[in-house]
């Protein structure tokens, strides 16, 4: 398959057209498509966005994120204005530099495993965090997120929804609606009426896992060498490389502790010394800091905290502590952000809720509410006078009636923050209640500690600053400059820290010391120095509720304080650092696979999974390989970014291949006459995104996996939101070579069940790219909309409908890491 495309437009490209469109990749079709129904996508416009050239050696696994601006006209066209998206088609490319000529590249020789694929408006913004996952996160969430990275609020989205999470309803959306090999022949479509709606889309993310199959080595197989652990060899029709078989550079250790994220270590860790010893036995690396403390508000023993950077073990010698595992510890959430600039800079914000001090502050100090995003849907008022406050208070609803806002003017004790929403405050100023019956009742003092890393060259000075000042001798700061940045840390040649508030141009006044050196290392060229200092206080105090921090940072050419070589400006975002893992002090089949985390038990027993109970497993105690540590022999925990899946003596191929992702997106304009779509899903494995394929056992070595469950338990919704239920509009099935269909089934009645969908599985016949024998090329969705357009109407479920999934599996062969997972886009009735 070949396009002529204009030289140069490597990254982007676009094109708005008639209302008659083409398919990109040739004929459509649908499960459910009835009769003169088209499967042709629609809109007003298509737009063209290309991954960055992607370099892959033979073997590797790619798996990576990219961000990718949107092209101009497309991006001026929506500011302001509300974006529709209403369908996309997927492929992988190669472009002639010289030529321009766009070449589909064939499914065996770039393997599809999955991607994730975000259309982001100007409310949100992705941001590198650095944060490991966290060990025992079920492999689903890695599998479906953006490991190491986060999406936050920026700009007017601060003011809607939930703070420091994915921003309000149309600031992003997230589009994997078929998106492993299946994704160049699955129908992804809305039916008019619906669709998934952006405000001012800017930029499109992007994360693939492909795996490099191409056959460097002749034309005598289509594939290259497999390692033994392959399930098939070079010369079958599909590479044994796409199961992600684990090599001899994946050695398992059993480790005598165990993991655990809720509840409490049913034996915790006696010893500090055992406590930080465990990190490696379990995986946790890299391992930042080892921290003692005495607390009735942490986990009892041995934790372990994902950090930006690695892991941060903390030892709590109150053996009286009765505070769960996972959960935060303090009432204010621990905040982190990093930035990559000419200086590297982390900032990790750990606050300490004390008692209210007197006098209490006057009424005019509301300076922002704040929104916590997880279970309880806690708020949170920030205060201003005699130092900072914080008060909350609890939401009975889903979504919290409750909103985020900078600002709050307040007159004659009535506090205007939410035109909707007036609030009174009380008159001693400690309980504020809005107008929607929610009261927040001031409760403390926040206090704390903030520790900031700093990386930069260490044979001359370098240094970062910190907030931003509204004014100054030159009237109103504009931009981030050193005469409005209030706050700035200089690390100089002999590795020695001063603080300063900059002048215009001018190396301004040294600060009084607040800062506290815990690390200052040299290696390779590189000084790294770690500080901690008060959150409050001193020149410049840190609020563990902003969102973003302005800053600067500059390198010098002298080891002394002198005038910069190279400076430079930006924004960091905070996310939420999770709560908590306890590391206990008793084995669980727990340990590394690689050097990497095992975690805890993932799989879940029926009705959820079957995962835990399979006959068909009897040689591994009816317990499917991909739940056991020590039978587990290939999937995603062997597939991590830029492994080689070969033995370690076998040669890679020293020749490189090139390709780029390609996604069109089609369009039309946004609207209230459009019933915006929700992102949910749901895995046949439930809390395992994989399982192993045991070898045929029948006549028609088909296998079956199945998993039971309610539409309310299903990821993304929202009781209140669906309190007169829900609809599916598009349902795709994900699932890997050898996958025959999959359904979805309703079972409120098991004596007269409901066949809800049904996929099909589409396999090529041929060599060349869409048509690759032994690949899937399409899994056809069904989509329901209005009946009047020649579609099954959608059926309404509500929270409590049942619901069963089965994958059907062709089992000649068997196989490792296989998935059947549910992408759904749903509309609230």
């Amino acid at each position: 398959k070949k396009h002529k495309m204009a030289i140069g437009l490597l990254l982007t490209a676009a094109s708005v057209v008639s209302v008659t469109l083409t398919d990109m990749n040739g004929q459509y079709a649908f499960a459910n498509q009835k009769n003169g129904t088209n499967a042709t996508h629609r809109g007003t416009g298509y737009f063209d966005v290309y991954t960055p050239v992607i370099t892959s050696m033979y073997g590797e696994v790619k798996w990576e994120s990219h961000v990718v601006n949107l092209p101009s006209d497309i991006v001026e066209k929506f500011k302001g204005r509300m974006m529709n998206i209403v369908g996309y088609e997927f492929d992988i490319v190669r472009i002639d530099n010289k030529t321009g000529e766009e070449t589909s590249v064939p499914g065996w020789e770039q393997y599809n495993h999955h991607y994730n694929n975000y259309i982001l408006g100007t409310g949100t913004k992705f941001v590198k965090t650095n944060i490991p996952t966290k060990p025992g996160q079920a492999e689903a969430e890695a599998h479906m997120g953006y490991p190491g990275h986060a999406f936050v609020k920026t700009g007017e989205a601060l003011n809607e929804g939930p703070f420091k999470s994915q921003g309000s309803q149309y600031s992003n959306q997230f589009l994997p609606m078929g998106n492993g090999a299946e994704s160049r022949k699955t129908f992804h479509f809305f039916p008019p009426g619906y669709g998934a709606q952006v405000m001012s889309p800017t930029q499109s993310t992007m994360m693939p896992m492909i795996i490099d199959t191409k056959n460097r080595e002749g034309p005598t197989t289509r594939h290259g060498i497999v390692p033994p652990s392959a399930n098939v060899g070079p010369d079958a029709m599909y590479s044994g490389l796409m199961e992600c078989p684990c090599t001899d550079k994946w050695p398992k250790h059993i480790s005598s502790f165990s993991t655990e994220n809720q509840g409490v270590c049913s034996v915790n860790m006696k010893t500090v010394g055992d406590c930080f010893a465990s990190a490696a036995e379990l995986g946790l690396a890299p391992v930042k800091n080892n921290v003692t403390i005495n607390s009735a508000t942490a986990p009892a023993g041995c934790f372990a905290t994902a950090v930006s950077g690695g892991f941060e073990m903390t030892f709590n010698s109150n053996t009286a502590s009765k505070t769960p595992c996972g959960e935060q510890t303090t009432p204010l959430p621990r905040v982190t952000s990093m930035a990559e600039s000419l200086v590297n800079i982390v900032i990790d914000v750990n606050p300490v809720i004390d008692a209210v001090p007197t006098p209490t502050p006057a009424s005019a100090d509301v300076v922002g509410v704040y929104i916590s995003n997880e279970g309880n849907y806690t708020a949170y008022i920030m205060h201003e006078g005699s130092g900072q406050y914080y008060s909350k208070c609890v939401c009975t609803t889903n979504p919290c009636n409750c909103f985020v806002s900078s600002q709050g003017t307040v007159e004659n004790h009535t506090l205007i923050m939410f035109p909707k929403f007036p609030a009174q405050i009380s008159m001693d100023n400690n309980t504020i209640k809005f107008s929607n019956g929610v009261t927040w009742q001031r409760s403390g003092y926040i206090s704390g500690n903030v520790t900031i890393e700093l990386s930069g060259p260490s044979n001359v000075w370098f240094g970062a600053g910190f907030g931003q000042i509204k004014g100054g001798s030159g009237g109103e700061a504009t931009g981030l400059t050193m005469e409005a940045t209030p706050y700035t840390i200089t690390v100089l040649g002999d590795g020695s820290v001063q603080e300063r508030q900059l002048g215009n141009h001018q190396p301004g006044t040294l600060l009084p010391n607040t800062l506290t050196v815990v690390k200052n290392t040299v290696a390779n060229g590189t000084r790294s120095v770690v500080l901690t200092r008060p959150l409050q206080g001193g020149h410049f105090s840190f609020n563990p509720l902003d969102n973003s921090l302005p800053f600067i940072n500059a390198v010098g050419s002298t080891p002394t304080f002198s005038i910069h070589q190279a400076k430079s400006s930006g924004q960091m975002f905070f996310v939420e650092v999770e709560g908590p893992t306890c590391v206990c002090g008793i084995s669980a089949d727990q340990g590394t696979i690689g050097g990497y985390a095992w975690g805890s038990q993932r799989c879940q027993p029926r009705p959820l999974s079957q995962l835990l109970d399979d006959p068909h497993w009897a040689s591994n105690d009816d317990i499917n390989p991909t739940c056991d540590l020590k039978a587990y022999k290939g999937g995603l925990r062997c597939c991590k970014d830029g492994t080689i899946l070969l033995d370690s003596n076998q040669t890679v191929p020293a020749i490189p291949d090139y390709y780029q992702l390609k996604y069109r997106y089609y369009y039309e304009d946004g609207g209230s006459n459009i019933t915006d779509t929700y992102w949910t899903y749901w895995w046949t494995e439930n809390n395992n995104n994989e399982h192993d394929i045991p070898p045929c056992f029948n006549d028609e070595c088909v296998y079956t996996i199945s998993s039971n469950f309610t539409a309310g338990m299903m990821p993304g919704f929202n009781a209140q939101l669906g309190k007169n239920g829900t609809k599916f509009i598009h349902v795709e099935g994900h699932c890997h070579i050898g996958c025959l269909k999959m359904e979805l089934w309703i079972m409120d009645d098991p004596s007269n069940p409901q066949l809800l969908c049904r996929t099909q599985v589409q396999y090529g016949e041929g060599d060349e790219p869409h048509n690759e024998m032994g690949y899937i090329l399409g899994n056809l969705p069904c989509i329901f909309g209005n009946s009047a357009d020649g579609f099954e109407e959608p059926v309404v479920l509500n929270a409590d409908t049942k619901l069963m999934s089965i994958k059907f599996q062709n089992n000649t062969v068997p196989r490792y890491g296989d998935m059947a997972l549910w992408e759904i886009r749903a509309a609230y009735n």
